[in-house]
């Protein structure tokens, strides 16, 4: 219990300061809860913590004990029996292998629904930057973060394939040493998964900020455009009027359709996010006033969708070059988004910031006719800065980044 509350607490401090936490009443058909491989990490992380520490202390005494032959000193008093047995190892080994099964189902299922737009609330279809339709940037992680998991799964299964060894005299030995290098391989594995899906997490928080960015700066323009098509002025048109209010309607209509169209190009996206706008401000009471209440209706529609459009498209191109989601962050997300962003120097991907290898990329130094040709240019793709982040957790400079999160944690 007590790795669970440290877990809870952990997470608590690390999200101090986020502006992307919010509180889901369901008042919009939505979910309450957030999906389960995010409301409960702590109580999965827990007691995967408890086993590894287990593991720890068992790897340590069994370091600091193992013998081939009791030990007994000149005196002739036995000191300690002989200890050669590794089925403690074995053991540990096999509860830290499967945590790192647990760890990586996690980090899988997170990684797979932000990338999937039917339980990412909102956010585009392998997390595209561009258009659907003309970029996939993170169909491949889907499939990667999908085939190291199963390996994962596979490595968790216990080592108890003993055999009689030393012409019988072994008739049990613990396999300590296959558990283990089984083990080191789940390690690495799991840090080949984390990689990826932090390179997900950056390029989600960075979706997210462009369309919040977007829709805080559309908002006055969408109010003046129905302003402008409506004949009758009288009509309270405040963002902050009451929920009857025809301008806040619609704008929750936008809001809706907003998320629910990201899987479309903006030539079609628009539009249907402007049609969609008909039903409700039909169904407004402030229509009867209206001489054409249809009239009205087709002209905000027209008016909404190149409006919408351009505005999206601009805001997205300078998002691009220029877009940095820091100030929505909570401290601890914050950190490892200025690490990867700016100490890795790995960008808001888009189809402009990867190159599909050719192959003379594949092998520098020569041609295709198989002559020497110099260095071959580099060609950045999503894998290559996938390695550059692997590298980074297992030579240490990650977890120098994860370590100062702890600390900081602390003085929460």
């Amino acid at each position: 219990m007590s790795n669970k509350i440290e877990s809870a607490g952990n997470i608590l401090a690390f999200l101090d300061g986020s502006r992307l936490t919010l509180i889901h009443n369901g008042a919009d058909g939505s979910l309450r809860q957030d999906r389960y491989c995010i409301y409960t990490t702590s109580r999965w992380i827990g007691p995967v913590l408890e086993d590894i520490l287990l593991a720890h202390q068992q790897i340590s005494i069994e370091c600091n004990s193992a013998t081939d032959n009791p030990l007994i000193n000149a005196e002739g008093n036995a000191l300690h029996g002989r200890n050669f047995q590794a089925k403690a190892v074995t053991a540990a080994m096999e509860k830290t292998r499967q945590g790192m099964q647990s760890m990586g189902r996690m980090l899988y299922t997170q990684c797979v629904e932000i990338i999937n737009p039917a339980t990412s609330r909102g956010l585009p279809p392998n997390l595209v930057a561009e258009d659907p339709n003309i970029s996939g940037i993170l169909k491949g992680t889907d499939i990667h973060v999908s085939a190291l998991q199963a390996e994962l799964g596979f490595l968790s299964n216990p080592i108890n394939h003993v055999q009689t060894a030393e012409l019988g005299n072994q008739a049990l030995n613990s396999l300590a040493l296959v558990s283990t290098r089984y083990t080191h391989t789940s390690v690495d594995i799991l840090a080949e998964l984390a990689a990826p899906r932090l390179i997900a997490l950056c390029q989600a928080v960075d979706l997210r900020a462009m369309q919040i960015e977007f829709l805080e700066a559309y908002r006055p323009h969408f109010s003046e455009i129905l302003t402008r098509v409506l004949p009758n002025p009288q009509i309270n048109l405040e963002p902050a009027a009451k929920a009857n209010d025809l301008d806040s309607l619609l704008w929750a209509q936008c809001l809706g359709a907003f998320e629910t169209t990201v899987r479309m190009d903006a030539k079609d996206r628009f539009i249907n996010i402007a049609k969609s706008m008909r039903s409700p401000f039909l169904d407004h009471f402030s229509i009867r006033s209206f001489a054409d209440p249809l009239q009205v209706v087709e002209n905000f529609v027209k008016a909404l969708q190149p409006s919408l459009q351009s505005s999206w498209c601009s805001h997205r191109d300078a998002y691009l070059v220029h877009g940095d989601a820091s100030a929505f962050l909570g401290s601890a997300s914050k950190q490892l988004y200025e690490f990867v962003r700016r100490s890795l120097k790995i960008p808001f991907l888009s189809t402009f910031q990867i190159l599909t290898p050719k192959s003379e990329d594949l092998a520098p130094g020569f041609s295709e006719n198989g002559t020497v040709s110099g260095t071959a240019k580099s060609a950045p793709t999503v894998g290559s800065y996938t390695g550059v982040v692997y590298r980074a957790t297992r030579d240490g400079t990650l977890m120098k980044v994860a370590i100062s999160i702890l600390e900081d944690s602390r003085r929460f």
